[in-house]
């Protein structure tokens, strides 16, 4: 799924510059948020970001993605190999920490925690030398992959 970009000075939309400026850049320097994820239900998954501090999610909290409630605008999304194509970052994931939290949200079952996509402002620079002002919305998620060591 892409991340929401926009750009300050063109009022929403990047530009095409913009977008190229910001694509090219490293992940620590756009707030940890990547421009693209994928993600599923039943993932394993770790958070990058303190998202919730007060509920126990906060950078490096491992857990499973069951559910994922999609943005509105995507009203009608694109399979491609299996794969639902995301124009926009869903509204919310329903995320369970490995680590329970007595934490509750109403209307939420026991246990999950709602996340919705992380903010990050940061300066694109472009090959022309041209800055521009960026607002990334994402997850600030990473699958988690388990290493067994022989």
């Amino acid at each position: 799924m892409p991340a929401e970009d926009t750009e300050k000075d063109q009022d929403g939309e990047p530009t095409l510059a913009a977008r190229l400026a910001a694509a090219s850049m490293k992940d620590k320097h756009t707030g940890k948020l990547t421009d693209t994820i994928e993600i599923a239900v039943g993932m394993k998954a770790m958070v990058l970001v303190n998202i919730a501090v007060e509920t126990d999610v906060a950078n490096g909290t491992r857990g499973t993605v069951k559910d994922i409630l999609l943005d509105p605008r995507d009203d009608h999304c694109d399979v491609e190999d299996g794969a639902v194509q995301l124009k926009y970052p869903p509204a919310m994931i329903l995320f369970r920490p490995d680590k329970r939290s007595n934490f509750r949200f109403e209307g939420v079952a026991e246990g999950l925690i709602p996340i919705s996509p992380s903010k990050a402002l940061f300066t694109a620079k472009g090959k022309n030398g041209k800055k521009y002002k960026m607002t990334r919305h994402q997850y600030a998620l990473t699958p988690r992959i388990r290493i067994h060591r022989l």
